[in-house]
């Protein structure tokens, strides 16, 4: 696999950053273990959710769209999608969502926790609703998110919550929506730093998938803004030290300068005759490195004894 790619940086921002939906949200649901009736239970559900964000969205002249994975992959016997096109098509849904919904009837479903793990990580706010009484896991209703979860009573108890829930949590969503292009752009350009560590390495993916102890396929999906920036911070440090970085290196290739050879003897000259603690003199130096960084301390070569001690006592002790 090649990835190398000749668009420039900026050209890839334009691209990246153009292709979200105004307002997407994604409704999760069990699917696979359900017979036919009760398939098509769930997907009138999904209809009542799907006409009721429409329906309350529309005032605005912007409805929302609403991504139905019961249309899209559910399975049947006409169904064509491998297990791996559900995933990685379910994942990258739910990555540019604004907002998930969970259908929790049946009991739900494994994949619709996977789909719900995923949202968290996004930090995105999620209604789990049940319309037939199935016992919600108390697990999901203590999770410490912007998550909310209701029982509701028949068609019309559902559209109500779902208005409430647009009413408390519209704003947030639709600002999610509009807004999350900084975020992007931060992700955008940590893939752009993996892609290049990867690019000028000798490894070949798999030897990077096996140091990572990472699948061939995530290390590719990884080099995605959205998944990249839905990974564990485990993948990102797994991931950035196998190509040979520090994984704050992928997030800010802009590290912090170094200390000068007599910027490092003055400070330790100073820790010495002050007898300052270590981890003062660390207090010291991760300082003057950010002070450096911003051109704060043009005053103060740090070289001597001097410069160090009204450095502490400007930055450090006040």
């Amino acid at each position: 696999m090649s990835n190398r790619n000749p668009r420039s940086l900026p050209e890839q921002l334009a691209l990246e950053l153009t292709d979200r939906p105004q307002t997407h949200l994604y409704v999760a649901s069990a699917l696979t273990a359900l017979d036919e009736a009760e398939r098509q239970e769930i997907g009138r559900l999904c209809d009542i959710i799907d006409q009721t964000v429409v329906s309350e969205t529309s005032i605005t002249g912007r409805p929302w769209h609403v991504h139905l994975p019961v249309v899209w992959s559910a399975p049947s016997p006409t169904a064509t999608q491998s297990p791996r096109d559900v995933y990685f098509d379910n994942c990258d849904h739910v990555a540019r969502a604004s907002g998930l919904i969970v259908v929790a009837d049946r009991g739900g479903s494994l994949g619709a926790g996977q789909e719900f793990a995923w949202a968290l990580a996004l930090r995105l706010p999620i209604l789990v609703v049940t319309t037939d009484s199935s016992p919600i896991s108390r697990q999901i209703s203590g999770t410490p998110a912007l998550t909310r979860v209701r029982s509701t009573a028949g068609d019309e108890d559902l559209r109500a919550t779902i208005v409430e829930w647009l009413a408390d949590w519209g704003d947030a969503i639709e600002s999610r929506a509009r807004n999350g292009g900084g975020e992007r752009v931060t992700a955008l350009r940590a893939v752009q730093r993996l892609r290049a560590a990867f690019d000028t390495g000798s490894d070949s993916i798999e030897a990077i998938a096996a140091v990572a102890n990472l699948t061939v396929d995530r290390i590719r999906q990884l080099f995605k803004p959205e998944a990249l920036f839905a990974c564990s911070v485990s993948e990102l440090i797994a991931l950035s030290g196998a190509l040979g970085l520090e994984a704050g290196d992928a997030l800010n290739p802009h590290r912090s300068p170094e200390l000068t050879p007599n910027q490092r003897s003055g400070l330790a000259i100073t820790a010495a005759e002050y007898e300052w603690a270590p981890q003062r003199v660390l207090q010291v130096e991760a300082r003057a490195r950010l002070e450096l960084a911003r051109g704060g301390t043009r005053r103060l070569p740090l070289s001597s004894i001097q410069d160090w001690v009204q450095f502490a006592r400007r930055f450090i002790d006040t």
